[in-house]
């Protein structure tokens, strides 16, 4: 080990005070302009894996939606059939019979 003093008054912030703090706003600056240029870059890989989540989310409930509804047309039955006949029924005032209703609605009448 040697006992030579290292002399750091060459960084000394009192002995040339501007100096010191254009030195520490220059870094700061070069600090913050990289930063900012990687925060877009940051932001859009953080939005990705939502935004694809979101893409095949919307793509897997338009595939079962369509899935569904060609079965019930290939079963002869029109998947909104029900609320067009409600909405007729409510519209002209019709009053129909117990049994009818179910039938739309789906049930069995007892």
């Amino acid at each position: 080990m040697s006992d030579l003093k290292i002399d750091f008054s060459g960084i000394d912030p009192q002995r040339d005070p501007e100096r010191w703090n254009r030195q520490v706003e220059d870094t700061l600056g070069r600090a913050l302009a990289r930063r900012r240029g990687r925060a877009l870059a940051l932001a859009l890989v953080e939005w990705a894996r939502p935004a694809l989540l979101v893409a095949a989310s919307v793509a897997l409930v338009t595939w079962c939606g369509a899935t569904v509804r060609e079965s019930t047309k290939r079963e002869g039955h029109a998947p909104d059939a029900a609320a067009w006949v409600l909405t007729r029924w409510a519209v002209s005032g019709e009053e129909p019979s117990v049994a009818s209703m179910l039938e739309i609605l789906g049930a069995e009448p007892q």
